[in-house]
């Protein structure tokens, strides 16, 4: 549903852009996949077939691999893929069957929440199939590397800055109307006035602060920039470094208590809510379309979970020399 790629805040497409965190190692393939799982049908065979593809070169520009670390990360992504293929496709379009049905009817704020949260456990169950070989990986990079990644996050700083930092907040509200709209169109087909209307309220009401995610984001990318520094002066052994990651994952799901916690929840029950009434808006026929598209992405996974995993799939991730 929208509301997975729609909620205000740190999960809007956005704000969310060039975020570093322990994803820069751990989470970008899950990340990945549910991009492509949101795309639509026509995409979303082709793209997660390509996912190991798409995930090497994304972590290729940031770390800069040597041929040793390439054939490594290359077998963990395959490896992974065909974990998750044969693990999670399967839950998540049993995930997409619960969806269709909701869309039918009324969709209360609650349920939304819950709804979206059995997303996040399933990102999190793909996460956790990577936690092994990101750990391992890590452990192999070197100080050139991670300033190679240090750069890179300055980059990806001055790009939010230009994006959001830069803009006024009626200029912000735009943006993410824009993008907001599009995502609900995709789904619903084209909204009415009304709708659009009820969008712009929400988003004015919204307690989306791009000051508050930059803060965070620069937080995370120290930290995850302290954590590999740390373990190229001092090494640990991978069942450590696994569960550093792992840490860090919980952390960005679940923030401990705290100001950007209670935004942070207050930014996701304010998404249920905001999608609940525009659903509540919506004509027989865009719910017909909506179900309709989930229908397809079910079936869709369910074919890539049925059809044969690439034959680079079947090695197990290499462990590293020496």
């Amino acid at each position: 549903m929208p509301l997975l790629g729609t909620r205000a805040g740190a999960r809007s497409k956005g704000p969310a852009h060039g975020r570093a965190g322990a994803r820069r190692v751990a989470r970008i393939i899950p990340a990945l996949c549910m991009a492509a799982l949101l795309a639509g049908c026509s995409t979303l065979r082709l793209g997660y077939e390509q996912l190991p593809t798409l995930a090497y070169w994304w972590l290729d520009r940031r770390l800069d691999f040597d041929d040793a670390q390439s054939l490594q990360i290359r077998a963990a992504l395959a490896q992974w893929q065909a974990e998750h293929r044969r693990e999670e496709l399967p839950r998540l379009a049993v995930l997409l069957d619960e969806a269709q049905a909701l869309v039918a009817g009324e969709i209360s704020a609650a349920q939304a929440c819950r709804f979206g949260e059995a997303v996040r456990a399933r990102l999190r169950a793909a996460a956790a199939l990577a936690e092994a070989p990101a750990a391992r990986i890590a452990l192999t990079l070197g100080p050139a590397q991670t300033e190679a990644l240090a750069r890179h996050q300055a980059r990806d700083n001055e790009e939010f800055r230009r994006d959001w930092l830069a803009r006024s907040p009626a200029q912000q509200q735009a943006r993410r109307y824009d993008e907001q709209r599009k995502r609900y169109e995709d789904f619903y087909g084209r909204l009415t006035e009304a709708q659009r209307a009820l969008l712009r309220q929400g988003i004015a009401a919204s307690r989306f602060d791009a000051a508050r995610i930059d803060a965070e984001r620069r937080r995370r990318q120290a930290e995850l920039l302290a954590l590999l520094r740390g373990w190229q002066r001092t090494p640990v052994s991978e069942a450590a470094a696994r569960a550093a990651l792992a840490a860090q994952l919980d952390r960005l799901q679940s923030p401990p208590p705290g100001p950007w916690q209670a935004q942070q929840q207050a930014l996701w029950e304010e998404g249920c809510a905001d999608f609940a009434a525009l659903h509540a808006s919506t004509s027989p026929a865009q719910r017909a379309r909506a179900a309709q598209r989930l229908q397809d992405y079910a079936r869709d996974l369910r074919a890539l979970h049925e059809s044969p995993a690439p034959a680079s799939a079947a090695p197990a991730a290499a462990a590293p020399p020496g």
